[in-house]
Parts: C-alpha cells; structure tokens; sequence
C-alpha cells in the first residue's frame, strides 16, 4: 500500500528526479536568515548528488540536522543509504577548551582541504568557510570542529532548545521559583510547559554556570550583532556564518564522527574535520537532579503514568542523553551499537529522575521532590469524559476529538516509525533493533473468500512489522498492525526472556484469526516471568501536520511506565 511522504523528507528529494538520486550532506554553509520569523531561521546546507557530483544549497530545519540528517551521510527520498565511497570515522579523545581561540575556517583550512569537505568542489568555499570554528591538536592529528556542530550538541539539542537560543534567554525554560539547583546533591528542576525533560541536566547547566550561560547567550547576540551590523552598513541580511562556544572551560572526554582531509599539516599531521559531536564527558555539577514538568490538565488521559529514575552507569535505567546512532525514519539499514562505557559520557555517576505532573496548585507543585505513586499519563490526545479520575477530558474536547476522526489522519506505519525513532535517539533504551521488514498477520477468510474486516485494509491482508529493545533488564517487542483508525496503538510486549517470534505469532493468532480481545489478551499475558501484553495508543497526527518533539516525548515515557 502506498504512504503519504512526509514533512519530514526535503522537497528536492521528492521532485520527479530528485526522488531517484542519492544526495550527501556534505557542510553546513550557515544560518539562513528568516526575516519573517525570528524563530525561523534554517540552516543552509550544501548537499550533493553523489551520482552527478552536482551541488546545491538547501534550507534545512535545525532540528533535522541535529537529529535526523547527519551531515557527511547518504540520504535517498530521506532515508539514510550506505556509502563506502566517502568513509567517516569515530575517535574520542581528550580536550582542553580552556584556551581554545575560535576562528573562521579558511584561516584554519587550505582551499583544497576546504574543497574536499564539500565534495571536491569549489563551490561555496568562501561561504563556508566564513564559518568559524575551533582547532585542537593532539600528538597525532590537527582536529577541526566547527562551531555548527558544537551549536547543534550543546545549545540545541531539541527544537525547544533552538527556539529558546533563538529568543536570548535560557530562563525561560524552566520555573526558577519551584526550582532549587543550589542543593547538588539534590537538586530540583521544574520546566516550564513545551520544553523537553530529556535536555533538563543541559538547561540545568546553563542556570549555573556563568560561562555556560554565557555561551548560550552569546549563540543569540551574535546573530542579533551580524544582523544590526548589516542594517547600519545598510546591507542586507540573508546568510550568517555560524558561532558557538564550547560550553565549559576545563578539560574532557569528547567523542566525534570526523573525516580525514587531503592535505596533511604544515608540521606534517594529518587533519580531522569533525562533522558531529557524539558525546561528551563536560561537567555537570550535581550529583542527584530532579527534573519535573507541569502539564496541562487537559493534556492528561487515562493512561498511566509513571517517573523515570536514572542512575550513572546503568544505561538501562535511563540514560537521558542523545544515543550516537544515526536515527532513519525508514530503518532499512542497521547501525553500529555503541559500547554501553562510550554512551552518555556527561551523565556518568550521575542520578537523574524524571517526573511529569498535572498542573495544580503552588503547594503541590512544590513537594516534587517526592514523587506520588499516583499515575498520570501525559500523551497529547484528549480523553473522553468518562469520568475516570485521573482524565481531565470536557464534553467539548469529547466534541472535538470525534470531529477529528473524520479528519484523514498519517498513515499508522509512518507515525510508528517515527516514535521509535526518537525513543532510539533519547538513548533510554539499549540493544535498539528494527529493520523495515512488513508481514502479512495470520488471517481468516470468510465463506466468500473475502476477508474479515479485522484482518484486511483496503481489501488487502493487513501486515505488521516489529522493533525490539531492553529496557530495566527487560526484553521488550513492540507490535506495529497496519490499521486505518484514528486511535490505533502498538502492542507491547515485555519479559525477563527474550521474547522468541513464535510468541508474538501465537498473539497475533489469537488477535486476527480466533478474533481475541485485547483486553482478554491482557489478562492472559500478564506476568513479566513468562510474558506481559500492553498496547500504548499513538499519537493522533492529521496528514498534514508533523509530529512534534513534545508529542513524542510523552508517547516515549508514557510506554516506558508500561514495561
């Protein structure tokens, strides 16, 4: 069955010829400037088609570069292919940024290594290489970052983060009256509403270090700064190269996919271009945070809902910091497991915890640094009004909930994608697999030959694909069924053991063939000794919307409270 594209993948990559070529992301050429919208400026990216080695620029949102297209990778119709052609590697090693000189990359790069980044071509060398950057040398290389990758790990890490660089001030993320951060043993961080849990111990380090802080603000005035120089010089606006701090002065672990360049150094050292930072070991100064977010009432349902604890060193738990694998939305390809040590090097002996709250009175908000046993689910899809406790639905959102059924909704299998995705990207689970890999369910026909309804979508057998991971030392399978329905869910499914494939087949039986309920599945896998069957709903996303990061935080930990 044919799915509707996404927002997701570019434009150019779905035109008549666009969708037949292989593009690579070779550089970020800077920030294009939105005079519109000052929370709408892009990055301007030069990718090229690896086929025809032509080049072009595209706006690319900062959120898709930090997360979804990786630069120096591969992309067809926006799914990640492999390239041997043009190899990155993996180092980590230690720096010392407490004397480290930011300066432009040409000063830094000759022409030829400057156009080897960018495919072997001299196109758009002086726009890129007005960008600046920080160079460090070890005993055996010259390495390179430039300040585009050190903006997109450290100071937007989420579309939140971005929007709030994009405003100036880091104090908006968070509630500085219900905080307490000058505990480090036991601090408390409560977010205001919109801004991810998982970037909390980041926020948390701007709040209290200057030179953190500083650096956030600066990513603002520097762009605001180009901006008011050009309008005094009665220039135009449109292309501004990219500046960012390191956050921290001091001397760590860092860990980065690089590029090694054509032309060795003037002392004869090879030179590495790093194209993403992976993980870092920079400071967190505390030992114990609490990261708490107030809800909305109404964006509470009937699900349930519990915190997340996280302790150094034990990934499983939950680690809090963005996995280095590279994320796909259609998952064709594996990627390379890190080693457990390698990941989350910031949050190393640290302990996190995670909460989700109603929006209450002051007094209640204020004694987070207990959590309550009561279970709140925080997915952005209304509840009836049934008068279950825990729902904080209304007649009117009832109203309008059953008016949008009838909106044409994304198809179920994109969305499904799309949730793993970012569940694999936070890092809170371990062992992540999926590939891209559709079944037909077991069905039953009727008399007539045709199918039952249950087991067929648009006349044909519904198939259904899975992903696995581990999770609190549980093996966990996550179901995906084709469906047509505005509040289809996956189906999850957890044990001490590895779950085998017969097992999921013998549900799927029960389900399409011997037409069992769920709820009767329910209670007939309910042990985590032999097996536990849940479902999790989806988000409810119209065809033409996107799926934004808070949607898919709450989707991601209100599944996890469910293993």
């Amino acid at each position: 069955m044919a799915k509707k594209q996404t927002k997701l993948i570019p434009e150019f990559m779905l035109t008549a010829k666009g969708q037949y070529a292989k593009f690579r992301f070779s550089a970020i050429l800077g920030i294009k400037f939105n005079h519109q919208n000052p929370l709408g400026h892009t990055l301007l990216v030069q990718v090229q088609n690896i086929n025809t080695k032509f080049v072009e620029k595209h706006e690319i949102a900062f959120d898709l570069i930090g997360y979804r297209y990786k630069i120096g990778k591969v992309y067809q119709k926006g799914k990640l292919v492999k390239d041997d052609e043009y190899k990155t590697h993996k180092l980590k090693f230690e720096i010392d940024t407490s004397n480290l000189i930011q300066q432009p990359i040409y000063q830094c790069l000759s022409k030829i290594n400057m156009s080897y980044i960018l495919g072997d071509n001299t196109f758009n060398s002086f726009m890129f290489g007005g960008n600046n950057c920080y160079q460090y040398e070890t005993d055996e290389a010259v390495i390179v970052i430039p300040s585009s990758a050190i903006l997109l790990y450290y100071y937007m890490r989420s579309s939140s983060m971005k929007n709030a660089v994009l405003k100036g001030d880091y104090r908006i993320m968070y509630d500085d009256e219900l905080s307490d951060l000058k505990n480090k043993e036991d601090a408390k961080l409560v977010l205001n509403r919109g801004y991810s849990l998982l970037d909390g111990p980041f926020i948390y380090r701007f709040i209290t270090d200057h030179h953190s802080g500083k650096g956030f603000t600066d990513a603002f005035n520097y762009i605001s700064a180009v901006k008011s120089k050009n309008d005094m010089l009665k220039k135009a606006t449109d292309i501004i190269p990219t500046k960012a701090l390191f956050p921290t002065k001091e001397r760590f672990t860092i860990k980065i996919r690089y590029i090694e360049l054509a032309e060795i150094s003037e002392n004869g050292k090879k030179i590495f271009y790093a194209q993403e930072i992976l993980t870092d070991a920079s400071s967190l100064d505390f030992e114990k945070l609490t990261i708490s977010k107030v809800t909305r009432k109404e964006e509470d349902d009937d699900e349930d809902k519990k915190p997340f604890v996280v302790k150094g060193k034990n990934p499983r738990k939950f680690s809090g910091q963005t996995n280095n694998k590279t994320p796909s939305r259609t998952y064709s390809t594996r990627y390379l497991q890190e080693t457990e040590e390698e990941k989350n090097l910031a949050l190393q002996g640290k302990t996190v915890q995670y909460s989700i709250i109603k929006e209450i009175d002051t007094s209640e908000v204020q004694g987070l640094s207990e959590p309550s046993d009561k279970r709140v689910d925080t997915s952005f899809v209304k509840s009836e009004n049934n008068g279950d406790g825990d729902t904080q639905g209304s007649s009117f959102e009832t109203k309008q909930k059953k008016e949008k059924d009838h909106i044409q909704r994304e198809p179920n299998f994109d969305i499904f994608k799309t949730c793993i995705e970012y569940l694999e990207n936070t890092g809170l689970v371990s062992n992540f697999e999926f590939e891209e890999i559709y079944k037909d369910i077991p069905y039953e026909a009727m008399k007539n030959g045709e199918l039952y309804s249950r087991c067929s979508i648009d006349g044909e057998v519904k198939q259904f694909t899975t992903c696995s991971f581990e999770y609190n030392d549980l093996s966990v399978v996550l179901v995906e069924v084709e469906s047509e329905n505005a509040d289809f869910a996956t189906w999850v499914l957890s044990s001490i053991h590895v779950i085998p494939s017969k097992d999921i087949w013998k549900i799927l039986t029960k389900r399409y063939k011997h037409n069992t309920r769920i709820n009767d599945l329910k209670d007939s896998y309910n042990n985590f000794e032999t097996l536990k069957f849940d479902v999790k709903k989806h988000p409810i996303v119209d065809i033409d919307s996107e799926i934004d990061e808070t949607m898919l935080e709450s989707w991601a930990f209100t599944l996890l409270s469910k293993i």
